[in-house]
């Protein structure tokens, strides 16, 4: 549409979907194992939680629900303002633009409990690479990567991050490859046995909540 697109009922998707408008606003549930590609010119919103098979957001997008769910990826290459603390959980998650949240918090997520996690320069099928993490903007109250019941190594490195993280896989290992460095009030925690190859460098605190163990000097 040249127009504005408004869904007040549940949507479903069917097949692969694209919408196109000035405005896409879904006031209810979207659900189905397809992927949903979004081109507003204005402005996307989600006013209640998202499970579908992968998104692919075009432009603005603004986030009003806790939870957006896929079994494939989720994409976002226009800037993403959170209204409440929210949930992101899919195969992979790339954010291509500006990702922004005053006083909410985030939590990224694999679908699966057994995915590796990379973060930075580290490597792993869920891939937060450095442009990624350098688009979240300061202001989240808390950043946390990784499942409650995770069981996948974290491999991490070259990394900076601007607010409080945990990183999470209890059942899993936390790699340090690369220097990590927390700025302004950053702290860190760290919710696996970690192995300490490389420096980690905070303001805040750092919280080990597992076992160390350290294969270089560590400061």
């Amino acid at each position: 549409t040249t127009g504005e697109q408004i869904y007040i009922g549940e949507v479903t998707l069917q097949n692969e979907t694209t919408l196109t408008g000035s405005n896409l606003t879904f006031n209810n549930i979207i659900t189905g194992d397809q992927t949903l590609t979004l081109n507003p010119s204005g402005v996307t919103t989600f006013n209640q939680s998202v499970s579908i098979g992968g998104l692919i957001s075009n432009g603005s997008l603004q986030v009003n629900t806790d939870t957006i769910t896929t079994t494939g990826e989720q994409t976002y290459s226009g800037d993403v303002t959170l209204q409440t603390d929210t949930t992101l959980t899919g195969s992979n998650i790339t954010f291509n633009d500006t990702v922004s949240g005053n006083n909410i918090s985030l939590t990224l997520q694999p679908t699966d409990s057994n995915t590796a996690i990379g973060i930075g320069s580290g490597e792993g099928t869920f891939n937060l690479d450095n442009t990624s993490l350098n688009n979240l903007q300061d202001g989240f109250t808390s950043i946390i990567i990784g499942r409650a019941d995770g069981s996948g190594v974290i491999n991490i490195g070259n990394a900076t991050f601007n607010d409080p993280v945990t990183l999470r896989s209890p059942n899993g290992l936390i790699t340090v490859d690369a220097p990590i460095t927390g700025q302004d009030n950053t702290s860190i925690t760290f919710n696996s046995p970690t192995i300490l190859n490389a420096n980690v460098t905070t303001i805040g605190d750092q919280v080990y909540l597992d076992t160390v163990t350290l294969n270089t000097d560590s400061s």
